[in-house]
């Protein structure tokens, strides 16, 4: 187009090469109007789709199982063996979930420290079994529990949705939580059996329950109250004479 324009103005010459320069703040302009079109132009094509065909839309990460890591503190055991029994329950679901006990399996001579360390720093997610044994190691800062306590309150700073603290007891919380985690959420487990697990399930595939609407871009106009014109009746004149 630029080309004919020239052919136009200067006959018998073609035009070979052209540049603009861009300033920075101009550029940084363009690529903001591109990407606010994109935006509301994916915004549309959300709207006009069906609630089935949203559903059947693949997430990006869709392919990938979601890595687990399973702690607790040594609590006799029937307990270790419920803990089996719920990391296996998890990959039966198809969650890529482990634990201490599947790890040792694998090595001959486990690090154990190590193996805590690369758990919970190499997991999507890291479940925590609170136990009143696990408070008791926690807040003492004592052994294996001690250790990986610490670097899950250093590292829960900034990944709190990579750790989902549960109950198997269904006993009061205030027994069962470390001092550092207060007023986190934990999710008694026995509870959520009842629903088949849903709320589990939801942490660990960070999904959402309730499904809100997203924020309409038009926003609700208040109406306004119209002032009337500033006239003194016969009966205000009244009133202030009696």
């Amino acid at each position: 187009m630029l080309n004919d324009v020239f052919e136009r103005n200067n006959p018998g010459m073609n035009l070979v090469s052209a540049y603009h320069r861009f300033s920075k703040v101009a550029m940084n302009y363009i690529l903001d109007k591109v990407r606010q079109e994109l935006i509301i132009g994916l915004k549309k094509i959300q709207k006009n789709q069906s609630p089935v065909q949203s559903l059947k839309m693949p997430s990006i990460d869709s392919g990938k199982q979601t890595s687990v890591f399973v702690t607790y503190g040594w609590d006799g055991e029937e307990f270790n063996d419920t803990i089996i029994s719920f990391v296996d329950f998890l990959r039966q679901k198809g969650y890529n979930a482990s634990m201490d006990s599947k790890k040792t399996q694998e090595e001959t001579s486990t690090n154990f420290n190590r193996m805590m360390v690369q758990g919970i720093q190499n997991s999507d997610k890291v479940i925590i079994v609170l136990t009143e044994s696990y408070k008791k190691k926690a807040d003492a800062f004592e052994g294996g529990v001690g250790m990986e306590y610490q670097l899950i309150l250093e590292d829960i700073k900034t990944k709190s949705n990579k750790y989902i603290f549960v109950s198997f007891s269904g006993i009061d919380f205030d027994v069962i939580t470390p001092t550092g985690i207060k007023g986190r959420d934990i999710l008694d487990l026995k509870e959520d059996q009842d629903n088949e697990f849903n709320v589990l399930f939801s942490k660990l595939n960070s999904q959402n329950i309730i499904p809100f609407s997203d924020v309409s871009e038009t926003v609700v106009e208040v109406k306004k109250k119209q002032i009337k014109p500033f006239k003194l009746s016969k009966y205000f004149a009244f009133t202030m004479r009696i």
